[in-house]
């Protein structure tokens, strides 16, 4: 028996980040200042970024949306979103084209694979479960 390590993989994950355009605080922290923090460490020899959901706070707006980007472009890692229910999907999709693969989207890193799903609706559509099931059930390396 041979002794292998197995391959290292190094994400970051942000979830409801609650980005608003005015800066609100959001439970007494100040969402902006917070993800901005985060970001600067995410350049510390990371795989990707990933972002859950949630990105910006309801009602969503552009504004908010523009003031994400603002924040996240400077990472130099492949980021990823998800749109989560506080968050418009065609409205983040239009704003932050051009930062990331859209959704649903699927990569391999280290020969594991990685599937973002929108469920800001509440379900996955057909179309979704759909290529779940394909890259579940296939070899696809892509």
């Amino acid at each position: 028996m041979t002794d292998r390590l197995e391959p290292t993989v190094r994400f970051v994950q942000i979830s409801d980040t609650h980005i608003t355009a005015n800066r609100h605080p959001r439970r007494g922290v100040d969402a902006v200042t917070a993800l901005a923090q985060a970001v600067k460490h995410a350049q510390n020899g990371f795989h990707f970024v990933v972002h859950t959901g949630d990105i910006v706070s309801r009602p969503p707006e552009v504004a908010s949306y523009r003031l994400y980007r603002s924040i996240i472009e400077g990472v130099t890692c492949p980021l990823h979103h998800i749109p989560g229910n506080h968050d418009d999907g065609t409205l983040m999709a239009s704003v932050l084209s051009g930062i990331g693969p859209e959704y649903p989207w699927s990569f391999l890193c280290a020969g594991i694979r990685f599937v973002g799903l929108d469920t800001s609706s509440g379900v996955l559509d057909t179309s979704q479960y759909d290529r779940l099931s394909q890259l579940l059930t296939s070899d696809e390396q892509t």
